[in-house]
């Protein structure tokens, strides 16, 4: 587990491991909590449909969600991991689209997206991508 997994304990010279943390960023409530519950039956990661700093390993990222969508999202977040403030881990990131279309595979990909996967999908589907693309596999 890498260092930055640890966090400080109450007692001197102990550390405790952080749980890793997958981010669900799903406009639709329903699905967030079918993701949720998906992704917790497959790993040991903690889930978070908000903001979360913990040991972020993937995020599961709605390519059509209303205001910034998924596509603007990953460009933003990509932005980020390479200026002087990320940290020099890529997150991987992988869409949720209800398309299967070649146009939106391009700009998934061009965006910095390192998988996607139409809705609806099977259950191994989405435990194969995690295998794939989360650092923590251990429980998958």
């Amino acid at each position: 587990m890498p260092i930055d997994a640890y966090e400080e304990s109450s007692e001197p010279g102990e550390a405790k491991p952080r749980r890793p943390v997958c981010i669900v960023a799903e406009d639709s409530e329903v699905t967030a909590k079918m993701l949720t519950k998906m992704v917790k039956q497959l790993s040991d990661f903690e889930v978070a449909v908000r903001d979360h700093s913990g040991h972020i390993v993937c995020a599961l990222m709605d390519v059509n969600m209303p205001n910034t969508g998924g596509i603007d999202a990953t460009r933003k977040i990509r932005f980020w991991e390479t200026s002087s403030r990320g940290t020099g881990f890529r997150v991987p990131i992988i869409g949720l689209t209800g398309s299967l279309s070649r146009a939106v595979e391009e700009e998934c990909f061009a965006a910095g997206m390192d998988a996607f996967i139409a809705k609806p999908f099977q259950i191994a589907d989405l435990r194969q991508l995690l295998k794939q693309y989360s650092m923590t596999t251990a429980s998958l």
